[in-house]
């Protein structure tokens, strides 16, 4: 999972992307197996044994030329979404007067949401499935949604809230929440 930070231009854009440390992690990773690759070549190694780093290499490549950002001009009053690997990129400017809200969601993956019949489907609890989500999103005037992040809360650790909450700040777009940041909440020991 690729955690996003926010960043500030001096020209006041704000960007949302993923910090140089992920992009620095794949390329070494990158160079390592590629190494192990031409190690390997020289001594003549089979190609059947070459192929798993092979995969390795194309997949770290791929991860060294990953794309996502999501740009915020206050003065442009628009939102730029980019999103691809090297050169198949999309690119997606959204202009401030298509946008309702900037918007913080939580669900719970696996569960099922509140409908007549819930009560009738059982599910059969599971850690790993069953997380807690944060869902970062923009919320358009015709009532589509733009999701910019989606992670898991304890993954996000609050930081995901308050990205939204600096983004909504500087560009001037109005933030809805449907609960506060548990980060907030001040839980003992005792009150559990």
């Amino acid at each position: 999972m690729i955690r996003l930070t926010i960043f500030k231009k001096r020209d006041g854009r704000i960007v949302y992307a993923p910090d140089m440390m992920f992009r620095i992690l794949s390329a070494l990773f990158f160079i390592a197996v590629v190494g192990g690759i031409v190690i390997n070549v020289a001594e003549h190694v089979s190609g059947k044994a070459l192929i798993i780093p092979s995969l390795l290499a194309i997949l770290s490549l791929c991860a060294v030329c990953y794309r996502e950002s999501w740009t915020f001009d206050p003065v442009g009053r628009t939102v730029r979404s980019d999103f691809g690997i090297a050169w198949f990129v999309r690119t997606e400017t959204i202009p401030y007067a298509s946008i309702a809200r900037l918007e913080l969601n939580h669900f719970v993956r696996g569960s099922v949401p509140d409908y007549e019949d819930a009560a009738s489907k059982v599910l059969k609890p599971n850690k790993r499935r069953n997380k807690a989500m944060v869902v970062f999103s923009l919320h358009l005037t015709d009532d589509s949604m733009r999701d910019i992040e989606i992670i898991p809360e304890k993954t996000s650790q609050g930081r995901t809230e308050s990205a939204a909450q600096a983004i909504a700040a500087i560009s001037g777009l109005p933030l809805s929440s449907d609960r506060p940041r548990d980060m907030d909440l001040n839980v003992g020991i005792r009150d559990i």
